[in-house]
């Protein structure tokens, strides 16, 4: 008998042997946090005394069990108390969660989907009810009998070996920071010591017909600049766009507020950090302005989260200390709150930065309002700020220790000149438009409204800086 014909058959054994049905279970225990066995009683105030003492006992006996599988392997070790509080709480990665709902859908024969809760020794999804002890004896003869399968909860105990650390977001407005690290090299210019990667993830033609996957792997013209970002991100969730009037995508803008907001003392340590936030200081970071109402940002944070989790979304990273490439998901969001009170509710934002990702450039102090107004433009200002950031160049350094920062220098010489073609890919990176000389024409109107509202200069074939941030050097 095959693990497909068999799986009905048990899953409704085993829902028979619980003293609650999976509906009334999956009502019960979504109602509120659950971090150890002491809370199950005040969930189940509404049920007799006999139906409580089943559903304890139960719980009781299949954790201790499910205790003495999760000890086993590399320590520290979780209880399945441990293990559910952490898989159930807001900092634990989704890709821990859904790695571990494919490798039970590959054990079970049955597709097991996110969410999934945990309680103690039971693991409750959408499709059915499972023990850890079921789960493991399960996982004991498929490798006994020879199959390549692997441990299901392996991902969330190793997520909880490595937890996320929760820091407390930056709440600067102004001299905020991007780190250097996620901008991709130039392909003529080393200068940052940036490592070209180039994953299938994020192929796409350029519209002048060339290979242009990415920065520096487009035709060179010396050292001019290139879109600073992945180009999948600057469309992210939205597709190509070059409406004059639109803003920028909310997945891009939620990336970029997410990475700005991790302090910079905390950024230089390699590990991912976690940042929880209000809603309604969420929303200020993408309607600065304005606080919208819940059918129009309900949707529209939705479709960002999931573009957020997508492959486009993930930054190709070179990591020294084990000299191989990677795509890393940078930012991830836990849940959006949604109902009544929502605004005072948290979003749990996860965010994962190369070990050395302090220092960078500094973007614009209104940023968040030209991501609202203007694509092209909040798009044009992320990569000329990383054009502007050439330490020891156009960037000088002001304080020491901790309190040490680059700050633009006003001198023009040392900043090079900006072709058409290398403005129109900063302001229009993905674009799939054919005509560049449209593209250009509106680029050019992009740097004319950016330097009308004090946010660059332009002498010649430079843009430059504003003066307002630049500092002699």
């Amino acid at each position: 008998m095959t693990r497909k014909t068999r799986k009905a058959g048990e899953a409704a054994q085993q829902e028979k042997d619980f003293p609650i049905g999976i509906e009334d279970l999956g009502s019960l225990f979504s109602s509120q946090p659950i971090d150890g066995p002491d809370d199950l009683p005040e969930m189940m105030t509404e049920m007799d005394e006999q139906m409580q003492v089943s559903i304890r006992n139960f719980i009781e006996a299949t954790s201790k069990i499910a205790d003495q599988v999760l000890g086993q392997g590399k320590e520290p070790r979780p209880t399945s108390w441990d293990l559910a509080k952490w898989a159930n709480g807001p900092f634990c990665p989704r890709d821990a969660k859904q790695e571990t709902c494919d490798r039970m859908s590959e054990l079970l024969g049955t597709r097991i989907t996110l969410p999934i809760t945990l309680v103690g020794g039971l693991i409750l999804t959408r499709e059915r009810l499972i023990s850890i002890p079921e789960l493991h004896e399960k996982f004991r003869q498929a490798t006994d009998a020879g199959e390549k399968v692997s441990w299901p909860l392996a991902p969330l105990v190793a997520a909880w070996q490595q937890p996320v650390r929760e820091v407390q977001p930056n709440d600067r407005t102004k001299g905020r920071v991007i780190p250097g690290r996620l901008a991709m090299a130039n392909g003529t210019d080393n200068r940052l010591d940036r490592l070209l990667f180039s994953p299938a993830a994020h192929t796409a033609p350029g519209s002048d017909g060339e290979q242009y996957v990415m920065p520096g792997f487009g035709r060179s013209d010396g050292f001019e600049p290139s879109p600073a970002l992945p180009l999948a991100l600057y469309d992210l969730g939205a597709g190509p766009a070059t409406s004059r009037g639109k803003g920028a995508p909310l997945a891009l803008r939620v990336f970029v507020e997410s990475v700005l907001s991790v302090p910079m003392h905390e950024r230089e340590k390699g590990q991912p950090v976690g940042l929880s936030v209000s809603l309604r200081h969420f929303l200020t970071w993408l309607y600065p302005n304005r606080v919208p109402a819940p059918a129009e940002y309900w949707p529209r944070l939705m479709m960002a989260v999931e573009a957020l989790d997508s492959l486009d979304a993930r930054i190709p990273l070179y990591d020294p200390r084990t000299e191989r490439n990677e795509l890393r998901r940078v930012v991830a969001i836990g849940g959006i709150p949604r109902g009544p009170g929502a605004l005072d509710e948290s979003v749990r934002i996860i965010v994962d930065l190369p070990s050395g990702t302090g220092n960078g450039p500094q973007v614009s102090d209104n940023l968040r309002s030209w991501g609202v107004k203007s694509a092209p433009a909040y798009r044009l200002l992320l990569n000329l700020a990383f054009h502007w950031y050439n330490p020891g160049v156009t960037a000088a350094p002001v304080g020491q220790g901790r309190s040490r920062r680059w700050v633009q220098v006003n001198d023009p010489d040392r900043y090079p000149e900006i072709s058409d073609r290398a403005l129109t890919s900063l302001a229009f990176p993905s674009s799939a438009v054919n005509n560049r000389r449209v593209l250009t024409q509106r680029a050019k109107e992009v740097v004319k409204i950016l330097e009308a509202a004090g946010e660059l200069r332009v002498i010649g074939k430079k843009i430059l800086p504003p003066f307002k941030t630049a500092e002699s050097a």
